[in-house]
């Protein structure tokens, strides 16, 4: 549990650094998968468009992402939107 609460706390305030690390994996992944593409014989531009197609998209993966890191109360979810609700949130536990 506690790493839970450590893992939405980090998401939380450190929001702007999650999705920037989230956009680099992504772009990491897709231009690995471009690069495998490209060596069985695809144009650059076919290949990265056949990578893209096979993750489903960028902001799929990111909101699949999202998703997976959001706690199943719905508590954390309004926490996210004001420092108040966060710690309504804390001194509720």
């Amino acid at each position: 549990m506690w790493s839970h609460i450590k893992s939405a706390l980090r998401n939380l305030l450190h929001k702007q650094q999650v999705e920037s690390e989230l956009d680099d994996e992504i772009a990491s992944y897709v231009a690995a998968v471009t690069d495998e593409k490209i060596a069985a014989g695809l144009a650059p531009e076919e290949a990265r468009r056949r990578a893209l197609a096979e993750c489903g998209g960028t902001e799929h993966v990111k909101q699949a992402v999202r998703n997976s890191r959001a706690p199943a109360s719905p508590r954390w979810r309004c926490a996210e939107h004001s420092a108040p609700a966060a710690c309504a949130l804390f001194a509720s536990l």
